[in-house]
């Protein structure tokens, strides 16, 4: 299990509870977003590194989110649905569009799949598995997992957590805030 100790939490909690709400989530919010950019980073190393099927589309669509709800923020290192590469797309009529394409298969890829049957979507259909080769269904053999995002979190969840901390810090000590943080300290424990 990994902890971090903070000394001088009291201070900063105290001054964050004299800001207005939306200050003190645009300071929480921005933190946030900086320590899920390092489970991030670790997330695309993994990607990388277990060879998994359609590395480039799958490492397009990780991506970092924060939001604030009931008074509490947020954040999250997301993988799967819209990738950030654009593809040209016929659309009905013929007419051409610009949609973005989709890396679906990011939890496949994760926890791996049992072995199961692919068949047409139309009663009656046919399956191209190649050009000019068309099957009425084929049965896959599963996958095994290629983990990337839970050893991501656990590698990485302490230098997350700094991150935060220490960017909080930064931000509340600048101009815009002017608190002394001097007295506050994190670090791995």
């Amino acid at each position: 299990m990994t902890s971090v100790k903070v000394k001088g939490l009291k201070e900063i909690n105290s001054f964050l509870q004299q800001l207005p709400a939306k200050l003190e989530a645009t300071v929480l919010r921005s933190g946030m977003r900086d320590g899920a950019k390092v489970v991030e980073e670790q997330v695309k190393q993994n990607l990388r590194s277990n060879g998994s099927v359609d590395t480039e589309r799958l490492l397009g669509s990780v991506r970092v989110s924060t939001r604030l709800r009931r008074g509490k923020v947020y954040a999250s290192v997301r993988a799967g649905g819209r990738s950030g590469a654009k593809k040209v797309m016929q659309g009905k009529g013929g007419r051409l569009r610009v949609g973005y394409e989709q890396a679906y298969y990011a939890m496949w890829v994760e926890y791996g799949t049992s072995a199961h049957a692919i068949r047409p979507r139309k009663p009656g259909g046919f399956l191209a598995i190649a050009p000019g080769v068309f099957v009425r269904g084929v049965e896959h053999p599963g996958s095994r997992p290629k983990p990337f995002m839970r050893p991501a979190l656990e590698l990485r969840a302490q230098e997350a957590v700094i991150a935060t901390a220490n960017h909080m810090k930064r931000r509340l000590s600048g101009k815009r805030f002017g608190m002394n943080t001097s007295g506050v300290e994190v670090a791995a424990a």
